[in-house]
């Protein structure tokens, strides 16, 4: 019975030191920072448009679990992501995108596009929303016509 809670014991320190100290596979951020998040549409052809998210860690520290997101409500249907830093982001139904990091360090940037086109006519506004474990949430907006 002892072994056992000293197997215990070791498996627990090995998570713990493998997942940076807290156990939970979440990296412990240095200290805050700051992500900057840009969006665009480029209509493409009559009711097609490709839209662009840039998003920056401009702060001092490494973003932790920086999750970038992007989801329509109505109006619009995504019909194409490209890869980023050779990850596929995930496709919300066919409404939007997430794409998730575990890491973001300071200075680099990143650029996801996607395709969608429209299911209803109408003027649509979207916000984009980034946030991260050591950041505030920051958004960024597009309004489209839809004939």
């Amino acid at each position: 019975m002892r072994w056992l809670i000293a197997f215990a014991l070791a498996l627990a320190l090995t998570v713990a030191v493998a997942c940076d100290g807290d156990g939970d596979g979440v990296p412990t951020p240095e200290g805050e920072t700051a992500l900057e998040l840009d969006k665009n549409a480029v209509e493409t052809g009559e009711g097609e448009f490709v839209f662009t998210l840039t998003l920056e860690n401009t702060g001092d520290n490494t973003g932790v679990n920086v999750d970038l997101s992007d989801v329509w409500e109505e109006g619009l249907e995504v019909t194409d992501v490209s890869e980023v830093d050779g990850e596929e982001p995930e496709l919300i139904l066919d409404q939007g995108v997430e794409f998730i990091m575990t890491e973001m360090e300071p200075g680099k940037r990143i650029s996801l596009g996607y395709a969608a086109r429209c299911k209803e006519s109408g003027t649509w506004t979207n916000t984009a929303v980034v946030s991260a474990v050591n950041a505030e949430a920051v958004e960024a907006s597009v309004e489209v016509e839809c004939p």
